[in-house]
Formats: C-alpha cells, structure tokens, sequence
C-alpha cells in the first residue's frame, strides 16, 4: 500500500486511476465522496468508501439517471 495522502483531491492528483474510478461512481456516491474528501486518502479507502456508500443505497440506473427506492414509513 502507497503512503496516504492528505484528501481525495491529493489522490486524484498523484494517482489518475483514482479519478478516473471516482468518475465512474454513480453520482449520489461522488458527492457523498466529495463530502468526506478528507477521509478518503489512499486508493484502498476510495474503494472501500465507494463499496460502502453503494450498498447503503439501493439505487437503481436508468437511461443514466439514478432512482433511489421510494421511502418506506412505519
């Protein structure tokens, strides 16, 4: 594993695979990467984070948009 780097943005800027892997992310996990860019510091917690933000939302791609589940109230 590579030494960490300071935020995301460091990543992005030392290891192009990175940003090309964040671009590839559905848009609700960017911006919630893009929310703790100071958490994400090595291309390892970049997966794991993205990994993590996916299952904890079910969404689903449609002709390119992203439909979250409709909420459910008990």
């Amino acid at each position: 594993m590579r030494q960490p780097y300071r935020d995301l943005y460091a990543l992005f800027r030392h290891e192009p695979e990175a940003e090309a892997y964040f671009n590839s992310l559905p848009s609700y996990v960017q911006e919630q990467l893009s929310a703790s860019y100071q958490a994400v510091d090595s291309m390892e917690r970049l997966r794991d984070y993205a990994q993590r933000m996916s299952r904890s939302y079910p969404a689903e791609v449609i002709g390119g948009r992203v439909y979250l589940p409709a909420p459910t109230w008990y």
